[in-house]
């Protein structure tokens, strides 16, 4: 993978706002590193402060309906008001495989030690 083939995939999807994009390198150096980026569903130029949700693209990584290239396995949501992650870790499964709701990790659930 060079410096040109990971500005490619991050200029990709370039309808949508990229909110931050890097380089995921691995825990004690052992394995490959895997760019990443984090989109919202809003166009680019769009003012509006509300997004449906934030996506984590993986370079290399996707779902069941979209193109290679173009997937996304991640997505955070606010779902009536409370967070969730829900992951697609079956590229060939349209289902997200995955849903986790952060309501235990509230600031307001904390208890004294």
């Amino acid at each position: 993978m060079t410096p040109d083939d990971i500005k490619e995939w991050w200029q990709n999807e370039p309808h949508l706002q990229t909110l931050d994009k890097g380089i995921l390198i691995p825990w004690q150096d052992e394995g490959d590193a895997v760019p990443y980026k984090i989109v919202s569903s809003k166009t680019r130029g769009d003012e509006n402060p509300f997004i449906d949700g934030l996506y984590l693209l993986f370079r290399g990584y996707g779902d069941a309906s979209t193109n290679d290239g173009h997937g996304c396995p991640i997505k955070i949501e606010n779902d009536g008001g409370r967070i969730r992650i829900v992951v697609w870790s079956d590229i060939n499964n349209e289902d997200y495989t995955h849903s986790i709701y952060l309501d235990d990790a509230l600031e307001s659930n904390r208890k004294e030690a």
